[in-house]
């Protein structure tokens, strides 16, 4: 047996076979209804909403972070300096230095960083090196007394390598690019990288000395979370050439002397005089598409005078006494004669 009420109803008992009649009340299925799925429209724009904001993101954290270096044009020997603001830790960064430089077909070649000085450190770090126009090829880092150096042929010219290196804050004593060119190159390019997780001071300086090179161009890139930060190319340029002129002027100073009963001599050591010396230095640079006018500098360079000693001398002339001449022998007789002759004849007049 079923129980059912309904309107108004109440039979308790109903007899199997008997029909019954239920009414059904109205029901809100509109809440059951499946919502649709966004049109193709709508899912591009919301796409396009939130590649937009993880730009943003991005965006802000790069150019929180600047890399800059303020040099155009350097001489081997030269430093260059990279000045890195605000890098926060766990940030991905990347340092590439390249070097183009003109060759002699199948000569020996050498681009080097030399006491590169690294602010931070890189976790999860590698170096790799890039080399074309090349038959030959070599890379050397050095830091205190560890040295990795990896080295391998050229396949159709080019090279290229990577070494899993701890790059550590500190400083390096090279990081050098050598081999061979490829016959029949006039120019190489020898670039290496530095990539890692960094970790440390958040605001250093980067900096490495040129060498090997003396004219072509190195390329300086960085960059942040995949972000570049920095791209810079500065001139290497030939070093001033100098040339000396050396002039001498003598003068000389000269002593007279006089001749008296007392007379002064010579000065000792003969001539007195005075050397000038004036050095004329003229160095003329020349730079990759710029003219550098020449520099003249004119020095003179006089030597401590040299003073000779006077030597006074007096000589004192004594005079010769020249002898009374004694009257001759002959001229004697004669006088006596005379004096005789004369007293002769005063006796005879008196007689």
């Amino acid at each position: 047996m079923l129980l059912i009420s309904g309107m108004g109803m109440d039979h308790r008992f109903i007899r199997t076979g008997t029909s019954v009649c239920v009414p059904v009340l109205p029901m809100d299925t509109s809440s059951l209804r499946p919502k649709p799925f966004p049109e193709a429209s709508e899912m591009k724009i919301i796409r396009a909403g939130v590649m937009a904001v993880l730009l943003c993101i991005l965006v802000a954290v790069a150019s929180a972070v600047t890399v800059t270096t303020a040099q155009d044009q350097v001489r081997q020997g030269d430093e260059v300096a990279i000045q890195v603001t605000d890098l926060s830790d766990n940030s991905t960064f990347t340092l590439g230095i390249a070097g183009t430089f003109a060759v002699t077909p199948g000569s020996s070649f050498t681009f080097e960083a030399v006491n590169f000085q690294f602010p931070f450190s890189l976790r999860s770090s590698r170096i790799t090196a890039a080399l074309q126009n090349t038959a030959t090829n070599a890379l050397t880092v050095q830091k205190g007394d560890t040295e990795v150096t990896k080295s391998g042929p050229s396949t159709g010219g080019s090279y290229s390598t990577t070494a899993e290196y701890n790059i550590s804050a500190g400083t390096y004593e090279v990081m050098r690019l050598s081999g061979t060119a490829a016959p029949g190159a006039s120019s190489v390019t020898g670039s290496f990288e530095l990539t890692g997780v960094k970790y440390g001071p958040d605001t250093g300086t980067i900096t490495f000395v040129v060498a090997g090179i003396t004219s072509g161009t190195v390329d300086v890139t960085a960059s942040v979370n995949g972000t570049s930060v920095l791209e810079k190319t500065i001139a290497v340029v030939a070093p001033a050439t100098t040339t000396t002129t050396t002039t001498t002027t003598t003068t000389t100073t000269t002593s007279s002397s006089g001749s008296s009963d007392s007379y002064s001599g010579d000065y000792a050591g003969g001539p007195v005089y005075t050397p000038t010396t004036k050095v004329t230095t003229r160095a003329t640079g020349t730079a990759t598409g710029t003219a550098t006018a020449a520099e003249e500098t004119t020095v003179e360079q006089t030597p401590p005078t040299t003073t000779a000693t006077r030597i006074q001398t007096t000589e004192t002339v004594t005079p010769i006494e020249t002898p009374t001449p004694t009257p001759s022998p002959t001229k004697a007789a004669a006088g006596m004669i005379a004096l005789a002759a004369i007293a002769f004849f005063v006796l005879a007049r008196k007689r």
